[in-house]
């Protein structure tokens, strides 16, 4: 009883801002098109992909709704783990929840305008709308998952720690990686590591896409980040 009524909590917590947002988002990508069919069809207003908005708003709800909900929740005699699972079940509900809206909304834009989604972008258009809602869901629990992480760690380790090992992790990933890759590398093997990473993505040299790969994949990664958020979670100190 009391699981259910921490994740009603949060789902009503999360209702109002998700509101405002998609109200925003999508008034924008709307106004757009409207402007584009009056001053003409050339697309300069038009937009694709906005997913990746849907991505950045996941990452504020993770960083910033931590603090306050962990320390009422605690306070009103939630337990760490009732307050962990009702987080967990509130991502996947949401992220779910986002995937269908931005799913339907796209196949409508792209009926309408030839609006292209992340998923036309990356994989065509010649796929079910179940395989775009499915795929699309499990990356926003993937971000949920790995920002709810970074949040904790954040707390744990103090924000200036935690921004030295972001700046670490971002120059390792984003500087060194691809400078080993393009220099160190031959030909050969940065096409293999192409294709490594073209395999986890789906692709085959067959050109048939395997969409368990990246499904996989996002399950692995929001294991990862989960299963170590439940251990800092038990672990993390009320702050006043």
């Amino acid at each position: 009883m009391k699981l259910r009524s921490l994740f009603k909590y949060e789902c009503l917590t999360i209702a109002k801002p998700l509101g405002i947002f998609y109200s925003i988002l999508y008034g924008i990508v709307l106004a757009g098109y409207i402007v584009d069919m009056i001053v003409g069809n050339n697309s300069v207003f038009r937009f694709n992909g906005v997913e990746f908005s849907c991505v950045i708003f996941l990452c504020i709800c993770a960083s910033l709704g931590f603090s306050e909900d962990f320390r009422f929740l605690l306070q009103n005699g939630f337990t760490r783990n009732s307050i962990f699972c009702g987080t967990f079940m509130l991502y996947i509900s949401l992220s779910f929840f986002m995937g269908a809206v931005d799913t339907l909304i796209a196949m409508l834009l792209n009926q309408l305008s030839g609006y292209r989604s992340l998923f036309h972008q990356l994989y065509g258009a010649d796929h079910s709308i179940f395989l775009q809602w499915l795929l699309l869901s499990c990356f926003y629990f993937t971000v949920s998952a790995v920002s709810y992480l970074f949040r904790l760690l954040s707390d744990k380790m103090g924000h200036k720690l935690f921004l030295v090992l972001m700046i670490g992790l971002a120059v390792f990933f984003f500087i060194f990686v691809p400078y080993f890759i393009s220099t160190v590398l031959s030909e050969n093997a940065q096409l293999k590591v192409l294709d490594f990473f073209g395999f986890l993505a789906g692709f085959t040299k067959s050109s048939h896409i395997h969409f368990f790969n990246p499904i996989l994949i996002c399950i692995g990664i929001s294991c990862i980040g989960f299963l170590p958020a439940r251990f800092l979670l038990k672990k993390m100190e009320l702050k006043q």
